[in-house]
């Protein structure tokens, strides 16, 4: 099987541009996600604020407002 230049070209531009935006996420989408997926858990319960450089990267809220109403 004879592959050319073009062709592996073509595929390792493919498989790079897949790559790249499968790991698209911003720091506070990956943030938010961690977040949720403790929530999800009951591992968390509450607000987070997570800044850096004096710039807020996330905010938000996980869980109830109220144990107790649950």
């Amino acid at each position: 099987m004879k592959i050319t230049l073009k062709t592996f070209l073509l595929t390792a531009f493919t498989l790079f541009l897949f790559n790249s935006f499968s790991y698209a996420q911003t720091k506070a989408e990956r943030i938010e996600e961690l977040v949720n997926k403790y929530g999800e858990r009951s591992k968390f319960n509450g607000s987070y604020l997570v800044a850096q450089d004096g710039k807020v990267l996330a905010k938000g809220g996980v869980g109830a407002a109220n144990i107790g109403n649950k």
